[in-house]
């Protein structure tokens, strides 16, 4: 797996921002995958207050997500709706951590 990671930090507020993915990024990642043979992934990371959020995908669901991004630049879409879609999703594994501070200082 060749694996290009975009990651992103929300304040409050703004935990369903997009994450911006640039057309060129994937484009080299997509040949550096190639280069040296592997299958190439995509993983959006997005930490917004006491969550982290991981998703993986292979690049070709990317687009097919987002068929736009092979010539422009998208956004990632972190609303509830796009959220459930990518729950949905077979092929968008989904990691999540989440903490809790019990007591500070």
């Amino acid at each position: 797996m060749g694996i290009s990671v975009k990651s992103r930090s929300r304040t409050e507020g703004k935990e369903k921002s997009n994450v911006r993915v640039e057309a060129e990024q994937l484009r080299k990642a997509a040949a550096a995958s190639e280069t040296f043979g592997c299958k190439p992934y995509m993983a959006i990371v997005v930490d917004a207050g006491n969550l982290i959020r991981c998703f993986v995908l292979p690049l070709k669901t990317f687009y097919a997500l987002y068929p736009s991004s092979k010539t422009r630049n998208v956004g990632w879409s972190m609303n509830d709706r796009a959220l459930a879609r990518y729950y949905e999703h077979p092929e968008v594994k989904i990691f999540e951590f989440k903490s809790e501070t019990k007591r500070w200082w």
